[in-house]
Order: structure tokens, then C-alpha cells, then sequence
């Protein structure tokens, strides 16, 4: 993702310079799709109508980051401006579904909306977006100010006890503040709807989600910062089964699919 044109145009993601595979994720860079759930199952295992299914722990006690950042997608549809890509949800995943991607430049803007469908039964369903936004890109660190109601008390295992609390202290990413490295790694909720800063001295980027993506996860490793819009929180499917409001998990049917959509505008300084 690039702000500007030509010599002078300015790489907002990590590892983005050079060449690419487009069939290569490359860990620690760029941006990928979590589906059909964003961040962490805690052991793998969730309840749908009284039963319980398992998914594979790809990073144990987890699995985490969904099904598709690891699949193929197939090009439904393309113009100049506009790409609709398309895949089933996986071997790893217990229910027929699919995942479409609409992704459309307008303008200074990259809009994308993602619809998760159900082939046959009911399931539960969340979906975001895990970019890695490069933490300085030669003038200074990034600033952030996102529009937090409130954040998910994490455990040892890093998903959510079920309490939320203000944000407070470090956490508190109401006002433009730079994060320190390591300082995060949080699940928020946010006003749905209203848009999340990131400045640059070079550059800012406004991200604006539908209000179904009521949730932004933000991690910060050494040289990147990931701000991640998402329909629901870390383990989220675990925390409704337990009747705990506010999750964001989404019921999906074939009468009934999930669509959310985000919207990132970028400028040059």
C-alpha cells in the first residue's frame, strides 16, 4: 500500500518494497484476511446448537487467524478499478462457506468488503483485516488515535476473562499517543462507524469500518504496528457460548450471510 506516486511514493506496510509472489504470505508483513473468525480460538474448540467442534491449534493453545490467509482465492470479477476474489473457507473448518472480497480504489481510498456465506447449516462467523503498517518510515514513529468505548481483560493464554474495562493508562488510545514497542497486543471495542487515525509525519491513514466491525485489535512488535479492524473479539465464539454480551459473533445462514466492509484513506504530508 503505497501513499503517493512514482520515486516519491511512500510504502505504509511492512515488507512491501521489492517484488512479490501473490501466492506467498510473507510472516510479519503486509496485510491478510482473518476468516472465519479473527485472532484466537483458545484451545481450538468451540459450541454451535449443542456441539462442540475443533479446530485445528496452529499456534498452540490456539488456532488462530482463521482459515484463509492459507487458501487460494479465484478472480470472480476484475476492471480497472475493482476486483472480486472468491474461496471456499477450508478442510479445516467444519461447515460448507465461502469468503468474497470486493476490493475497489477510489480515489485516495481502498474500499473492501468481505460477505461470509454459508453453503448449507447455520455457523458461527467473525471476520478482520491484520495489516502490519511499518512503525516509522524514516521521519518519526506513528501516532494512533482510535474511538475506544472500552477493552477485553486479557488471562495468561492472551483471550479475553469476559470483563471489559475503560481503556486506562497505556491503554488509553482515545488521544493521538505513540505506543511504545511491546506495550500492546489488546482487544478493543470501538464506536461503530467512527474512524481510527494513524500519523505519520509523513503521511496519516483513516480507517472507517462498517458499524458491524465494532472491534480493532492493536499489536505492537518492533518495527510495525498492526491496527486491526474486526466484527468480533479474541475468542469470541467461546465468549458468547458463556452468555457473554458484546462478543460480536455473528450467526451465519444461507438466508443470512455476513457482510462488513472497510474503508482506508490514506494522505501525503
Amino acid at each position: 500500500m503505497k501513499v503517493g506516486r512514482g520515486a516519491d511514493a511512500i510504502q505504509l506496510l511492512t515488507g512491501g518494497d521489492g517484488e512479490h509472489d501473490a501466492g506467498e504470505h510473507p510472516s510479519g508483513g503486509g496485510c491478510f484476511i482473518m476468516a472465519p473468525w479473527p485472532n484466537r480460538i483458545r484451545d481450538g474448540v468451540f459450541e454451535h446448537e449443542g456441539r462442540s467442534y475443533f479446530i485445528l491449534e496452529n499456534a498452540p493453545p490456539h488456532a488462530i487467524h482463521g482459515t484463509v490467509n492459507e487458501l487460494p482465492f479465484e478472480i470472480v470479477e476484475q476492471s480497472v478499478s475493482t476486483v472480486t476474489l472468491r474461496s471456499d473457507l477450508g478442510d479445516l473448518w467444519p461447515f460448507d462457506g465461502s469468503i468474497t472480497l470486493l476490493a475497489e480504489m477510489d480515489g485516495a481510498s481502498l474500499l473492501q468488503e468481505i460477505t461470509i456465506a454459508s453453503d448449507g447449516e447455520t455457523f458461527p462467523a467473525g471476520f478482520g483485516w491484520h495489516p502490519w503498517f511499518r512503525r516509522n518510515l524514516g521521519g518519526g514513529d506513528v501516532a494512533i488515535a482510535a474511538p475506544v468505548t472500552d477493552m477485553w481483560i486479557l488471562d495468561e493464554a492472551m483471550t479475553p476473562t469476559g470483563e471489559r474495562v475503560p481503556p486506562h493508562d497505556e491503554f488509553d488510545i482515545r488521544e493521538r499517543m505513540t505506543p511504545e514497542f511491546g506495550s500492546l497486543d489488546d482487544c478493543f471495542r470501538i464506536q461503530p462507524g467512527e474512524a481510527t487515525i494513524l500519523d505519520w509525519p509523513e503521511a496519516s491513514l483513516r480507517i472507517q469500518s462498517s458499524p458491524n466491525l465494532a472491534h480493532l485489535m492493536v499489536y505492537t512488535p518492533s518495527d510495525s504496528i498492526c491496527v486491526e479492524p474486526q466484527t468480533a473479539a479474541v475468542n469470541a465464539f467461546q465468549l458468547a457460548a458463556r452468555g457473554i454480551e458484546g462478543t460480536g459473533t455473528e450467526i451465519v445462514s444461507p438466508e443470512r450471510p455476513l457482510i462488513g466492509s472497510t474503508r482506508w484513506t490514506w494522505n501525503k504530508i
